[in-house]
């Protein structure tokens, strides 16, 4: 069958068309020929008419995917990547919505979608958009893994170093590795601490952070350094002390534990607590700086 004769009647067959279904059918077979005939401009406008009768029509939503990304390919085209980018977004939608209805939504694969809308929104420098795409895909799917990557990789890009902490906080609620949790939070400390100057926030976070880390770990040290070292910076004597104490045991070397028992003597002297600084005064003086703490 020559071409113009088949697209002829595929232009006929969809008015005929008994059903919306059956319509979107045609249209999205009509669009294939378009397309191997190199008319892509009227076949992507085959398809959409498809999707608009049926958008979760699986023909026409792939064509046109397809379609797209067979554009790109040839070379970038910001418009070609903006229509791709709100194709996306809408099969991501029509997917969240299609599970909903049959009250069994797969978070999975809509979030991957979104994750690669929001790659293509960045590329056009659409930031903001890119941004809520991805805290979507993360909505969907908060735990650890491609899409929270996305996200993370994203606000480090852009310095939002206070939607990371949140992003790192969140990880960390959904994170099933204690330990791993424990890093996510000791890093959303800092970046509260050092980029924000939120320190009480930062010392909740470590809080959180020692609850899931041995204190002999790695990470546990450094969130005793570091909850030590904001005590400090707020001023706050109780705070600094039970800091101090906590880390006391952790500290190996003689010289260090000596001199940790001096400082926790002169701030309980400080507090009125004459006892509690002779003791600590009393363990310092006795301990050897070639003893073990």
């Amino acid at each position: 069958m020559d071409l113009p004769y088949l697209l002829k009647l595929l232009d006929e067959e969809p008015a005929m068309a008994s059903s919306p279904g059956r319509r979107a059918d045609l249209l999205a077979e009509r669009g294939r020929v378009l397309e191997s005939a190199g008319k892509t401009d009227a076949a992507r406008e085959s398809y959409l008419e498809a999707r608009a009768l049926d958008p979760a029509h699986a023909a026409s939503v792939r064509a046109l995917e397809l379609l797209y990304r067979r554009e790109l390919a040839r070379g970038h085209d910001p418009v070609v990547a903006a229509a791709l980018a709100v194709h996306l977004g809408e099969v991501a939608a029509e997917i969240v919505r299609e599970g909903q209805d049959r009250e069994r939504v797969d978070p999975v694969l809509p979030a991957w979608i979104l994750a690669e809308q929001a790659g293509l929104l960045d590329g056009l420098g659409r930031v903001d958009e890119a941004r809520a795409a991805l805290v979507r895909a993360t909505e969907l799917a908060p735990g650890p893994g491609v899409v929270r990557d996305a996200l993370v990789g994203h606000l480090v890009r852009h310095g939002e170093w206070t939607r990371l902490a949140r992003s790192l906080e969140d990880e960390a609620g959904h994170e099933t590795d204690a330990h791993r949790a424990a890093r996510l939070l000791f890093v959303a400390a800092r970046l509260v601490a050092v980029r924000e100057a939120r320190t009480v926030e930062a010392l909740g976070l470590l809080e959180r952070c020692l609850a899931l880390a041995p204190e002999d770990a790695l990470v546990g040290r450094l969130a005793l350094d570091e909850t030590v070292r904001f005590a400090e910076e707020l001023g706050d004597r109780a705070a600094i002390m039970r800091a101090r104490a906590r880390r006391l045991p952790t500290l190996t070397a003689a010289a260090a534990a000596s001199a940790e028992r001096l400082r926790l003597a002169e701030l309980a002297e400080a507090d009125g607590d004459v006892a509690g600084a002779a003791s600590y005064l009393q363990e310092a003086l006795e301990q050897s700086p070639d003893d073990p703490a």
